[in-house]
């Protein structure tokens, strides 16, 4: 599950995540990068469960310039990292 803000969208506010399950390949299987002159607002994490197939590393997430409201995520989900500021366009 990814949500990258690109740099020509505005303020996002208001967004759920809700009900997810499933595998991933990808060890960080949530990444939320919002801008950082913008950041994302009233942003929802609830009933995700999610596990990682593969073999580069525990499963994590990253966001950036977010801090989501999470309830009833598997730790590490949670957002325990930094993320990268989104590429410029």
């Amino acid at each position: 599950m990814k949500f990258i803000a690109p740099k020509f969208l505005c303020l996002h506010s208001n967004v759920s995540f809700k009900n997810i399950k499933g595998t991933c390949t990808d060890p960080v299987a949530v990444k939320l990068a919002c801008c950082p002159g913008l950041p994302c607002e009233n942003v929802e994490l609830s009933d995700i469960d999610l596990k990682y197939t593969g073999d580069k590393g525990p499963i994590t997430s990253a966001c950036s310039n977010v801090k989501p409201t999470i309830t009833r995520v598997a730790q590490p989900l949670a957002c325990a990292t930094s993320a990268a500021a989104p590429a410029p366009a």
